[in-house]
């Protein structure tokens, strides 16, 4: 089975870096529309050379592979390759063409129609009958030097290419400047303005012979070493020597995006340089916008010297100018970085441009593993996991205020703009779809720490304005400090939160790492969000399945209440200690409705007495508000679309902190906490899911608080200069209360 026919005509030398590649190329990204299992079918002088079948989505690379670069590629696989001389004509096609398109039947390869039914089954049929002549083995043979003998033809044809521009130029008084330009720019596109191409396939002989007699006088004036040399400083000038990617290793990084010029204000600056400092940061990574639409660069980044840019394909020019004139200490990169397995990129190079790249899209080249990309939106999710991996897409948030492009901007000053907005229906929406996309812009950046073992832990940091005495200040959180413009403040409070232990199913090494991490953040207040108690017992699930229930419903609840007891000492004394019913405390209580007989003591909170401990308990399907973030446990919110996506309209406005859903997940200034369970909860998918452990901090300043949403990655995290990690798989455990022997808890619930 296969997808549409889409027809492309292609020179020979392309053709061969097609099959060499397993690549198709193009100028302009009409191919993102193109779907995987849709076939290529290859058109050279009316002949099928070729049909290979789409097998991923459209990226972008300027990687040097065709004379023209063609930097928007989609990876194919070939199924048919027919030698010269064993190609199906394309000529017994001409009919039904002209039959359904008319005489300029020619267009489709230009406007790239989709092809009606029949025709696309008389292509396949042609292909099919000629499939004994395939054979790829025979095309791919010495590919190398066919391409290159390829490629020497091509060279040849622009003598014909410049004969127009001979006519031209020929009876004109030229100056030796402007000899010295014409020929500079002829060079230039004759090796595509590739180095590669330039170093080592031209020479003297092969540049003479495109040159008419009047342009080989012109060469003979200005010199071809003079000429060279222009051609190799108009590449540097344009970016194209950068290398395509760099690898980096251990330290701590700051990734930042889409910083429009001089739409991020100094003092956004003035806390980059604060956090720049706090930290040691090794290196500062721009991906997304760095150069605004009117040219303009931020004068503020003159100050940084370890700064890395990311570049846009548009914005190369700007910025290698930028770091030739002002800032010689930047570095430039074209394509991504890689940090330990963290790829930080501009997301242009995914499928679509105008869109964040999804959860699935990330899993196909040339997005492996985890990876940061720029989109204006503060956000993380965690795409892929297992036991041993775990792939994460983050988008920092922006450096800039919100404002309107200088090409919209222009626009709406132009003469004759404003008749034409309010004629055409489709400019306004799109215009109102743009404003719309605008307020949901969030600030912020995320630090990235790597180990000396490769290992990572992603901090996302959102940033906020808060009046500080009497000016308003750019002011981010990270573990136990608030970092402003201005200065290093500690918390007004700081609150630890967890959730979703599952016990017995509880994980002892997530608590143990948790454990050293409260005692060195030192939290005012502890909130769990619920499902602490597995409930196996009571479980409606287990009961429909008719499973008998092995597990002791008293040797649970103390376990339970163990942890409870011993969690309650992360705290300060006169500290806060909040619990959240979660579902699975539900289950007790679902269960007494079908036996009341067993009412007022089988329930969690009569079992596990969590308020003797000191718990302020929330109900079920209760929020709890602490300063200005709302807490709930997860499980009430059902949609067909994202669960944060559902809070943040329930709550607008609002930070809103659930568990449940076992995976650390950031949208909309929604946060989603990682569970502290066992990966195996005996009903689960275990060896691909997007579970992960984790945890969130919370401080909040002067009435506003900041979620640190992490993510602990095969039992290790590092924070604060720190690694922390546990290899003690039964924390807590041996240190159970056996409720049968010693009648605690019964004590306490008696009295």
């Amino acid at each position: 089975m296969h997808g549409e026919i889409r027809l492309v005509k292609i020179k020979e030398s392309d053709f061969l870096v097609c099959a060499q590649s397993s690549l198709f190329g193009r100028e302009k990204d009409f191919i993102k529309s193109w779907k995987e299992n849709d076939c290529i079918v290859f058109i050279i002088d009316n002949s099928i050379a070729g049909v290979a079948k789409i097998n991923g989505k459209m990226f972008v690379s300027t990687d040097f592979l065709w004379l023209n670069e063609n930097p928007y590629r989609i990876p194919i696989q070939f199924i048919f390759a027919f030698p010269i001389g064993k190609r199906p004509s394309f000529d017994v096609h001409k009919k039904d063409f002209i039959r359904e398109y008319g005489k300029n039947w020619g267009n489709v390869f230009v406007c790239r129609h989709n092809l009606p039914t029949s025709i696309q089954k008389s292509i396949w049929n042609n292909i099919e009958l000629h499939k004994d002549d395939s054979n790829l083995g025979s095309i791919l043979d010495k590919i190398k030097n066919k391409i290159h003998q390829e490629q020497q033809k091509e060279f040849e044809e622009f003598r014909e290419e410049y004969r127009e521009m001979k006519e031209k130029v020929s009876g004109k008084i030229l100056t030796f400047e402007q000899k010295k330009e014409y020929l500079t720019d002829k060079m230039l596109r004759y090796v595509n303005r590739n180095i590669e191409q330039l170093e080592d396939f031209l020479n003297k002989d092969s540049f003479v012979s495109i040159l008419s007699d009047d342009e080989y006088e012109y060469l003979s004036e200005v010199g071809y070493a003079t000429i060279k040399d222009e051609v190799k400083r108009a590449i540097f000038e344009q970016g194209h020597c950068r290398p395509t990617e760099k690898v980096y290793g251990e330290g701590t990084y700051l990734i930042v995006g889409d910083s429009h010029g001089d739409f991020t204000k100094s003092g956004m600056f003035d806390l980059l340089h604060r956090l720049n400092d706090f930290l040691r940061v090794d290196k500062i990574f721009h991906i997304g916008h760095f150069v605004d639409n009117n040219g303009v660069i931020n004068r503020h980044w003159d100050n940084f010297d370890n700064l890395v840019i990311i570049s846009r394909l548009k914005e190369r020019v700007k910025i290698e100018k930028y770091v030739k004139t002002r800032n010689p200490s930047t570095d430039v990169v074209k394509n991504w970085v890689w940090i330990s397995d963290v790829m930080v990129a501009n997301h242009e190079l995914g499928d679509n441009a105008n869109t964040k790249p999804g959860s699935l899209v990330i899993r196909k080249p040339p997005f492996i593993k985890s990876v940061i990309l720029n989109h204006h939106s503060h956000s993380l999710d965690v795409a892929k996991s297992d036991i041993d991996t775990r792939y994460v897409q983050a988008y920092p948030g922006c450096l800039c205020e919100k404002h309107d492009s200088s090409e919209k901007r222009d626009q709406k000053y132009t003469p004759g703009i404003l008749e034409r907005t309010l004629k055409d229906p489709m400019w306004s929406k799109q215009n109102a779809i743009n404003e719309i996309k605008k307020e949901q812009w969030e600030q912020g950046l995320i630090i990235l720490h790597v180990s000396s073992d490769g290992n990572y832990t992603l901090v996302p940091c959102s940033i906020k304005k808060i009046r500080i005495d009497d000016k308003v200040e750019f002011v981010l959180s990270y573990f136990d400090k608030i970092i402003t413009e201005s200065g290093i403040y500690k918390p007004d409070k700081k609150t630890f939160i967890n959730a979703d232990l599952h016990a017995p199913l509880y994980d002892g090494r997530i608590l143990d790492i948790q454990d050293q991490i409260v005692k060195d953040y030192l939290p005012d207040v502890y909130v769990n969000l619920g499902d602490m108690r597995n409930s196996d017992a009571f479980n409606h699930h287990i009961e429909k399945k008719g499973i008998i229930v092995t597990e002791r419903i008293i040797d649970e609840a103390g376990l339970v209440y163990a942890l409870l007891k011993k969690m309650s000492k992360w705290i300060r004394p006169k500290g806060e200690l909040h619990f959240i019913y979660g579902n699975h405390e539900r289950f007790g209580r679902d269960w007494v409705k079908k036996h009341p007989a067993f009412a007022g003591w089988v329930e969690f909170e009569v079992m596990c007495a969590c308020e003797n401990l000191g718990y302020k308990l929330c109900q079920f399907q209760e929020k709890l508000e602490l300063e200005d973030v709302v807490y709930i446990h997860g499980d009430v919110m059902k949609g067909t679309t994202c669960y944060l996506e559902n809070l943040a309209l329930a709550f607008p406005g609002q930070t809103v902190v659930c568990g449940h859903h076992h995976y650390t997940s950031i949208r909309r200034g929604c946060y989603s906490v990682g569970f502290s369970g066992q990966w195996d909860q005996k009903y689960n998918e275990i060896t691909v899911t997007r579970w992960n452990h984790g945890f969130a901090l919370c401080n909040t300043f002067k009435g506003v608080s900041f979620i640190s949403n992490l993510i602990i990655d095969q039992y290790q995290i590092i924070l604060n200069g720190k690694v922390y990690s546990s290899e003690d798989s039964e924390f807590w455990r041996k240190e159970a209360v056996n409720y049968r022997i010693e009648k605690e808890l019964l004590e306490e619930t008696q009295n």
